[in-house]
């Protein structure tokens, strides 16, 4: 069975969508951040709902259930969060997400943390080459960062 998925630029981000995407973003991590303990993941995540409710662009793919699926946060020219649910991980929403991004926002940065190894080898296959590495992440904990970038677009 497909399901049925739309995907839409969000202005309005009230508490039920931010809740919602909480949730995502704690199951995605819970499974996939084997490094970040329950302590850091509480720690996170008044961050991450302060960052879902500024970041510049929020694009959400919702399923025909209208629950999140997926969400990327782009502020200029970078990606700054890019989470898909374990459930709907290989069937292409990450990637048609970054080529919007880069496509169409013109995006060609991103951070990684250096212990995601699924995330950058994503984003390899995507054309992105880390540039640099810092010890520590943007909230200044100790979690290595991966700064990648793409090579820019060539206007014919």
């Amino acid at each position: 069975m497909t399901t049925k998925i739309k995907t839409v630029a969000m202005q309005n981000r009230d508490d039920e969508l931010l809740e919602k995407l909480l949730i995502l973003w704690c199951d995605c991590v819970e499974k996939t951040h084997d490094f970040l303990s329950k302590l850091d993941i509480e720690n996170l995540t008044p961050k991450v709902k302060r960052a879902l409710k500024e970041i510049e662009i929020l694009r959400v793919v919702f399923g025909g259930d209208n629950i999140p699926l997926a969400f990327m946060g782009v502020s200029h020219n970078k990606i700054e969060m890019l989470f898909v649910s374990i459930e709907h991980r290989g069937r292409g929403i990450g990637a048609r997400l970054v080529a919007y991004a880069t496509d169409k926002l013109r995006a060609l940065y991103v951070d990684v943390n250096e212990q995601n190894v699924q995330a950058l080898e994503f984003y390899k296959k995507r054309g992105f080459k880390i540039l640099s590495r810092d010890e520590r992440d943007a909230f200044g904990e100790a979690f290595p960062i991966l700064h990648l970038r793409k090579e820019p677009f060539l206007d014919k």
